[in-house]
């Protein structure tokens, strides 16, 4: 049901030095892509280096972004609808592969990074593992999330029942993830109602929806967009902040 690709990477230890070393790290990983009319376009861009820059100043975040020599020209993709740009000697370049342990889903016009932790622990211990890792907990906001959810998880299931904590947090009665905006009732709900219970976890087998106070403790699954940020993934202002204990 759900594709997952393998692509090569180029390696490079530095960023703004030249073209020569630029994808030679975790930055880049030239495809056979064609760029899209519906790129944003920068002109006078002297070089590869130059036009991944630009990009990151242009836009947030961007998907893919192409480069060509003779015209000295940089499309910047936010997304990768529109039709190809069939030209000849554009480069194009996509983002480094997701982190080991995670797997790579497809998600609309761009891919997503998934990991499922089975070690049980508290709901703030697990959104700090997560944004360590430039993401966060993984937030079910459309059906197919949640199908990519279950996907993920079915294979730990044969041993028995899991829980395992998703992004929510309840604020004035209302469930909200992360950065303010409601949480939609693709995973069915089934709440206690209690004060003290202002989290989720999902439950096997059905991976319904629970509220719980944030101890658990249950294991979790994290989640980042395959992308080049201009800015930590998931940047966004957070209305919850993990507290130490």
């Amino acid at each position: 049901m759900f594709q997952r690709f393998h692509e090569i990477v180029l390696f490079s230890p530095l960023l703004l030095c030249g073209d020569s070393i630029l994808f030679q790290s975790n930055y880049g990983i030239k495809t056979g892509k064609f760029p899209k009319d519906s790129c944003h376009e920068i002109v006078k861009i002297e070089n590869k280096g130059k036009c991944m820059l630009s990009c990151l100043a242009a836009l947030d975040v961007h998907y893919m972004f192409s480069y060509n020599e003779e015209q000295e020209a940089c499309l910047c993709c936010k997304d990768l609808s529109g039709s190809d740009v069939i030209s000849i000697g554009w480069e194009t370049f996509i983002p480094r592969l997701c982190k080991e342990e995670y797997v790579t889903y497809n998600y609309t016009d761009f891919q997503i990074c998934v990991k499922y932790v089975s070690d049980l622990t508290t709901y703030p211990e697990a959104v700090k593992h997560c944004r360590a890792d430039g993401g966060d907990l993984f937030r079910i906001d459309t059906a197919l999330k949640y199908d990519i959810f279950k996907d993920l998880l079915a294979p730990f299931t044969s041993s028995g029942a899991i829980q395992v904590w998703v992004q929510a947090v309840k604020v004035d009665q209302v469930w909200r993830f992360h950065d303010g905006s409601p949480v939609p009732e693709f995973c069915p709900m089934y709440m206690s109602n209690s004060s003290l219970e202002i989290h989720l976890r999902a439950r096997s087998p059905g991976f319904g929806c629970l509220d719980y106070s944030e101890a658990g403790p249950f294991s979790y699954v994290c989640e980042y967009n395959r992308q080049f940020p201009n800015m930590p993934v998931f940047g966004a202002p957070n209305i919850y902040v993990p507290t130490s204990r």
